[in-house]
């Protein structure tokens, strides 16, 4: 009997939910990838369980629950946006299980810092428009998807009020506390994570680059699916 791959557990980012796997789950199933989608905890269907309180810290404890619930075997966490900082501070957690961490078009952890702390532009942005300690969900522009567009308006009526504390607060290990593969996906049409690519490939992690923008998760599903099975099926060191 052909031994089955690994769990790929997929980690949305800010406003999303697990919902905004569907179309890429689809097209990773049928590359012969096993795949998880939960959603974290205040977004999406679980937006009752959360609220201002809710910090990276949660979001790190929901995805180690997920661990601790799925089959025993090895597991690959591909974060999206800020959901590469979660998948990157459970790679560091669980080295006995996580294989592989693939940060798509996201930040790189770094120990001590927070979002907010790698971007401060970002801080001053969200803590102005934050209310209650809620960020709300962006327009098209912000995300890079096209006005009017079916694929738009399915994904912007689902975006749920995002906690600022997730942003604010500090990675406890980041991304150099990591002995797992990594992998770094970047959607070359969001100008803002070029430099970020760069660093990975620079701290030998294998890069590989779709043309879209940064939701390109949900627009291009085909595309992304081919570049993460390509990054992920390629031998340690060989080149994306």
């Amino acid at each position: 009997m052909p031994e089955s791959p690994p769990l790929l557990i997929l980690i949305h980012g800010s406003w999303l939910g697990g919902w905004c796997w569907q179309r890429l789950a689809g097209s990773l199933t049928d590359r012969g990838w096993r795949v998880a989608s939960p959603t974290l905890t205040g977004l999406g269907d679980r937006q009752h369980l959360g609220g201002a309180a809710t910090g990276l810290s949660d979001h790190v404890a929901d995805i180690l629950s997920v661990l601790d619930f799925a089959e025993p075997g090895p597991v690959i966490l591909a974060g999206h946006s800020y959901g590469g900082l979660v998948a990157a501070e459970v790679a560091a957690l669980r080295p006995d299980r996580v294989s592989d961490l693939v940060v798509i078009d996201g930040p790189i952890a770094t120990k001590g810092q927070s979002l907010f702390d790698q971007v401060p532009e970002m801080g001053t942005l969200f803590n102005a428009i934050a209310r209650d300690g809620m960020v709300p969900p962006p327009d098209a522009a912000f995300l890079g998807l096209d006005p009017g567009d079916s694929v738009t308006e399915w994904t912007l009526s689902r975006l749920r009020p995002m906690p600022l504390r997730t942003h604010a607060e500090p990675a406890r290990y980041g991304a150099g506390a990591l002995v797992c593969r990594r992998h770094y996906l970047r959607f070359t049409d969001f100008p803002p994570t070029g430099p970020l690519a760069a660093l990975a490939q620079k701290d030998g992690w294998q890069v590989a680059e779709v043309a879209a923008g940064h939701t390109a998760i949900v627009t291009h599903p085909e595309p992304v699916a081919h570049a993460l099975t390509h990054l992920l099926r390629s031998e340690p060191g060989s080149p994306a």
